[in-house]
């Protein structure tokens, strides 16, 4: 009788799961980010669509106006987010702008690798979201460990930029 009643408290409050097939314990629902055309892509249009990626805790949000023009003839911007562990004001105007979003990383994730895993995350589903290009704004100094990753994810049939402050990489993979 006690273990029902604690069952019942725990799980009473869960939000709606998917039943497996068979029966079975249900399963939370899952999550289905950066897997459909994010909000204004025009599914119609012929240019290139492009995920613009930022490492906002080293880059300030006054460069970004040179990324504009840096990848102006390489497509149309269909998801701007920028990656920081709490949100600056400097890049929460540009939100509303321009149409950032923000994406929280935890304190324990270096922000490196939560940016370079979620670029791989949208070439993965460059299918279901219609992305063919990625570009990542970070340092000088890291534009080159970028550039290094990008070799890595060749082949699959998205471009592939990196932007710092002195402009865009020599090292870039047209695809």
């Amino acid at each position: 009788m006690l273990r029902r009643s604690l069952r019942t408290f725990f799980h009473h409050d869960l939000p709606p799961t998917h039943k497996p097939m068979g029966g079975g314990r249900p399963r939370p629902p899952i999550a289905m980010k950066d897997r459909s055309p994010h909000p204004g892509t025009v599914l119609h249009d012929g240019r290139r669509k492009l995920a613009v990626l930022v490492d906002a805790a080293k880059v300030s949000g006054d460069v970004y106006p040179f990324v504009d023009d840096a990848i102006k003839g390489k497509g149309t911007v269909c998801l701007r987010r920028y990656f920081d562990y709490e949100q600056k004001s400097s890049w929460k105007a540009l939100e509303t702008s321009l149409g950032f979003e923000w994406f929280r990383v935890d304190g324990f994730i270096p922000l490196h690798m939560q940016l370079s895993a979620d670029a791989a995350h949208i070439i993965e589903y460059r299918r279901d979201n219609l992305i063919t290009a990625v570009c990542m704004v970070v340092t000088g100094e890291e534009a080159e460990n970028y550039a290094k990753f990008f070799d890595r994810l060749k082949g699959h049939g998205v471009s592939l930029y990196v932007f710092h402050e002195k402009g865009m990489h020599p090292v870039c993979v047209e695809e």
